[in-house]
């Protein structure tokens, strides 16, 4: 089981494999039944972000009816999504980190086309291939900035090393205690040498366009 804490405020248990513990071997669900989490996991720095992203769209479509019962429609889309630079950092030793992807070519062509069976109350069927772009949710935004590698910090533990054991603190007490909710905290020097830090970041190739077929 995993002891997590986020500046101590979040608490949460997972089942992990059997470790030895004082001797003994201990099975998730023996740990768990004797308060001795496996790993320890604490983070510093400052949760609070303030993703800022704007959107822009322009449309167009016609429609032509070349007979009584069959029509054409073409158009096509343009999407552009801009992101704020504000409180993005970026990490010397991982380029893509603290940058949000920017596409300024999502033209998206669209075409369809319509049938009716019947005359009086015909059945309409419309059929057309297009191409879409997603926009990235600030969600998104606000884990590259936090996630950059040099903002957060996070104190991990493992119960089944020696050395790490003999400062793993006992449930439910905090390793190092930090005001509650989303405030900065800093990890003390003694304890860097347990610190690992985390990196969210877009891949140079990632892809917002999705292919979609209407029938």
């Amino acid at each position: 089981m995993v002891d997590r804490r986020w500046s101590s405020a979040t608490l949460g248990w997972v089942p992990q494999s059997s470790f030895t513990h004082a001797g003994l071997v201990l099975t998730p669900l023996r740990a768990w039944a004797h308060n001795v989490p496996r790993y320890y996991v604490q983070n510093f720095g400052n949760p609070a972000s303030h993703p800022d992203s704007n959107d822009y769209a322009v449309f167009a479509q016609d429609t032509a009816r070349l007979t009584p019962h069959f029509s054409f429609s073409l158009g096509a889309r343009y999407d552009l999504q801009t992101f704020a630079t504000m409180g993005m950092v970026n990490n010397p030793l991982w380029a893509p980190a603290g940058k949000m992807p920017s596409r300024e070519t999502n033209f998206a062509p669209r075409l369809g086309i319509g049938y009716a069976i019947g005359n009086d109350r015909p059945i309409m069927v419309r059929a057309g291939p297009g191409i879409f772009y997603t926009r990235i949710p600030q969600i998104y935004e606000s884990a590259v900035m936090n996630g950059n590698g040099l903002r957060n910090t996070f104190l991990s533990l493992d119960n089944a090393d020696y050395y790490q054991r003999q400062v793993f603190p006992s449930y439910p007490k905090a390793a190092i205690n930090c005001p509650r909710g989303p405030t900065s905290c800093t990890l003390p020097d003694a304890w860097k040498q347990y610190a690992t830090t985390e990196i969210s970041a877009f891949l140079r190739t990632s892809r917002l366009r999705e292919r979609s077929r209407e029938a």
